[in-house]
């Protein structure tokens, strides 16, 4: 993905979601990486790793540097009128990044505090612009909340005829729940998406944009764990999963067209990536409230969306064939760009949602049925990890459609072809598997 795919600064063959998403399997990859060797960094830059600590720790420096590289040359100017579902992967993607920071900081610089900055990990520096960033995306998403159609849930965009989709209403469960878990706070009073930087990965046209003048008034200081955040994830959630959404099988449909202000036209197409997303939001409400319905809830989604690609009887269903998850345009080439980037998304989610529990050493009833359903879910992942290997060609590139069999033709080679957004999936459903793994050996010992 990064030596095929990225220029030293961005995916230049992506549009803005999909560069946003990639963005966040980076992050995710690199928190995989960073726990897959214990060292520790006395202190930086001194070259006193040797080995496999040496290795690692070099190729989370250089995987983060290209993270700090799309900061700068992400569209940020451009995103802010596009639809509020574009907008809430941009606040995952960064709060990714300061996950993955915390993650690498306490796991690897022992001697880190705020009096002695010199033992800290560099990536510390950027956590304040990673969360201002999220902090705009994330204020400006809200604005497509709205009670007075359908008595509340987001609008997909303001400029459209209104509709309710699942997506825009399942991030903005993950945005807002990730937002209280893990938002730093934010003291920059700037109200523009523009950076003023040196960075020679700066985007052009902002950098254009930032010429003119700024008349909006300075922003006031935004806190660490507001309860404000909190309350928006459950109450995304609760009109959710009240509206009627998910079909017979429990899979979540596209979304509502409204007749007036009410909800009473539903779309029934299915994507995979609506049976995910909603998953990192759920897991994030338990952890944020303790109440185990919602971890329940998303165990029931996960069995549902198994069994819709016939997993359980080696058949055919609504999401894919033989136990391997595929979109409906997967089966004959005609996959959208947008499309080729829906299963990687749902294996993060998935992975999110089945990460250990945070007890630490204290061993819970929740926690232990909380590995063991996920574990149960390992072979199904490795299924769909072999698949999507299985579409590797000469020169590294993965394909978008795994359950690829039509004789002696590559269907991954019709279409829109091996891109960034299919390669963007392998990565994340290796990742999902290799988390799986970890997770298996860890609950086993």
């Amino acid at each position: 993905m990064q030596y095929q795919y990225f220029n030293g600064c961005t995916w230049p063959t992506s549009i803005d979601w999909t560069a946003a998403v990639l963005q966040t399997y980076l992050a995710s990859s690199l928190i995989s990486i960073s726990s897959s060797t214990p060292y520790n960094v006395s202190s930086p830059g001194s070259g006193s790793l040797t080995g496999q600590a040496n290795y690692t720790d070099s190729l989370v420096n250089r995987y983060f540097d290209q993270i700090v590289h799309f900061y700068y040359a992400q569209h940020a100017e451009g995103l802010t009128t596009q639809k509020y579902d574009d907008m809430q992967w941009v606040v995952l993607g960064w709060l990714e990044a300061i996950k993955f920071i915390n993650v690498h900081s306490a796991l690897h610089y022992p001697l880190a505090s705020s009096s002695n900055a010199s033992a800290n990990f560099s990536g510390q520096t950027h956590v304040a612009e990673f969360a201002h960033r999220a902090r705009l995306f994330y204020d400006l998403a809200s604005n497509g909340y709205s009670t007075s159609l359908c008595g509340g849930g987001m609008v997909w965009d303001t400029t459209d005829v209104p509709y309710k989709n699942a997506i825009t209403n399942e991030l903005y469960v993950a945005s807002s729940v990730g937002m209280y878990l893990y938002f730093p706070g934010d003291n920059n009073p700037s109200p523009s998406f523009v950076v003023n930087a040196s960075s020679p990965c700066t985007d052009p046209t902002a950098r254009t944009i930032a010429r003119g003048a700024n008349s909006t008034a300075p922003l006031p200081p935004a806190k660490s764990r507001d309860p404000k955040y909190l309350q928006n994830a459950i109450k995304t959630f609760v009109w959710l999963t009240g509206i009627n959404m998910t079909n017979s099988a429990g899979l979540y449909v596209d979304g509502f067209h409204l007749t007036n202000t009410t909800c009473n036209q539903r779309s029934e197409s299915l994507f995979t990536y609506n049976q995910g997303v909603l998953l990192s939001g759920i897991r994030g409400l338990w952890e944020a409230t303790g109440n185990a319905s919602y971890l329940n809830y998303g165990h029931n989604l996960i069995h549902s969306t198994i069994a819709a690609t016939g997993y359980n009887n080696n058949s055919c269903a609504a999401l894919g064939c033989k136990g391997i998850l595929a979109d409906t345009c997967d089966h004959n080439a005609t996959c959208s760009q947008d499309d080729q980037a829906f299963k990687g998304v749902y294996f993060h989610h998935f992975m999110l949602f089945c990460a250990p529990l945070p007890y630490g050493s204290t061993t819970t009833i929740l926690e232990q049925q909380h590995a063991e359903l996920c574990g149960s879910y390992e072979p199904w992942v490795q299924n769909n990890a072999a698949a999507a290997f299985s579409t590797r060609n000469a020169t590294g590139d993965f394909g978008g459609t795994w359950a690829s069999s039509n004789g002696s033709i590559d269907i991954n080679g019709l279409g829109r072809g091996r891109t960034v957004e299919t390669q963007g999936g392998a990565v994340s459903v290796f990742n999902a598997l290799y988390a799986a793994m970890v997770n298996s050996s860890t609950s086993a010992s």
